[in-house]
């Protein structure tokens, strides 16, 4: 693999207790693309959210265990699944890497 600065895309699972504007509150920041996957107890006080997290990160390949390592520390997703594919869609990463 060529070490040029390239686009890679991580996806984490995300979960979060309350409605989904708390969900979309807690995740959705700069351009982070929230997919939600699950809504159990909807309506009720223990409705529970899941979904997922995607985020682009653009670095070169040599540069990708580091920025993935500070991204999972910066936003608390240590005990996150995660995986982190290249522009042709295959996985390069799992949380397993770190």
């Amino acid at each position: 693999m060529k070490d040029t600065t390239q686009n890679f895309k991580i996806s984490i699972t995300i979960s979060e207790f309350g409605n989904l504007a708390k969900f979309y509150k807690t995740y959705a920041k700069g351009n982070r693309e929230i997919i939600v996957e699950n809504i159990e107890f909807e309506g009720t006080d223990e409705q529970h959210n899941t979904g997922l997290l995607e985020e682009t990160i653009t670095c070169k390949p040599s540069e990708l265990k580091e920025k993935i390592q500070e991204f999972v520390n910066k936003n608390s997703f240590r005990q996150e699944c995660f995986s982190v594919t290249n522009e042709k869609g295959k996985e390069v990463m799992q949380e397993g890497d770190l």
